[in-house]
């Protein structure tokens, strides 16, 4: 997704939260069915990974990959409320 698609895509919202008191750049999509995390932040900020049971095969514009692990329990914060995910 590149800055122009969120900014004229109105199901999609950008910004900066917090996770575990972490600043992070998050993507927003209404539309979407699942959360992703970048590797690197979960590697950077000693995030919690387990495997998938099944593995998810992702297509996008930009090509196909697979999700083999997730982070359980990752909360959002915004504007001091935390919100669950996993």
């Amino acid at each position: 997704v590149t800055a122009e698609d969120v900014l004229t895509t109105p199901d999609v919202i950008v910004g900066t939260f917090l996770i575990h008191s972490i600043p992070a750049t998050i993507l927003f999509d209404s539309g979407a069915s699942h959360s992703f995390i970048s590797v690197p932040f979960v590697g950077k900020n000693q995030l919690g990974v387990e495997r998938l049971r099944n593995p998810l095969l992702i297509t996008t514009p930009g090509g196909v990959m697979t999700a083999k692990y997730y982070s359980p329990a990752v909360p959002i914060e915004i504007q001091g409320i935390p919100f669950p995910s996993d």
